[in-house]
């Protein structure tokens, strides 16, 4: 019998309508770094909405040429941290 793997997110990437709007502009300006891009295009894709689940990170991985591991941060960033501080470049 084939069962199924339930995955349950410990961060959920939950966007505003406002937040889903910037991230796509950002997206499409294209004047900003590579880094900054993917993480704007990761949580475009790992959103949830009223449509339905975002994608998996596995999935996200093999579309935007990334790891796994890039996506766990940026969701976790995004769930401890918030949306500007994604949005914003560290230098360390």
């Amino acid at each position: 019998m084939a069962s199924k793997k339930i995955v349950v997110k410990k961060y959920v990437v939950r966007l505003s309508a406002e937040e889903r709007a910037q991230l796509e502009a950002l997206i499409r300006a294209g004047k900003r770094s590579a880094q900054l891009l993917t993480k704007a295009r990761i949580l475009l894709k790992a959103g949830v909405s009223d449509v339905g689940d975002g994608w998996s990170d596995s999935r996200i991985a093999e579309a935007l040429d990334t790891s796994v591991a890039n996506i766990e941060r940026t969701r976790r960033q995004l769930v401890e941290e918030g949306f500007e501080s994604v949005l914003t470049r560290k230098y360390s």
